[in-house]
């Protein structure tokens, strides 16, 4: 399984990730940074395990991502 992170001190807060994949990512209103959903709610977590379809659909955000804060790593 495939496990996504978000570095918090790269993140630009601009809204690609959240655009392509709003299942998954939102930009948190506090620090304008991207988040990773659970449960379709805000985490604190900088990382999450993804099924087999959100893969392809972070795949998109992390090529999105202008600074490259997305990583992807697959066990």
């Amino acid at each position: 399984m495939a496990k996504i992170s978000i570095n918090q001190n790269e993140c630009l807060g601009c809204g690609f990730c959240a655009s392509q994949a709003p299942e998954i990512f939102i930009v948190d209103e506090k620090d304008f940074k991207a988040k990773i959903k659970i449960d379709n709610s805000l985490s604190d977590t900088t990382e999450r395990e993804l099924s087999a379809e959100e893969l392809e659909k972070v795949k998109r955000a992390v090529e999105d991502c202008p600074i490259k804060a997305i990583t992807i790593s697959e066990n």
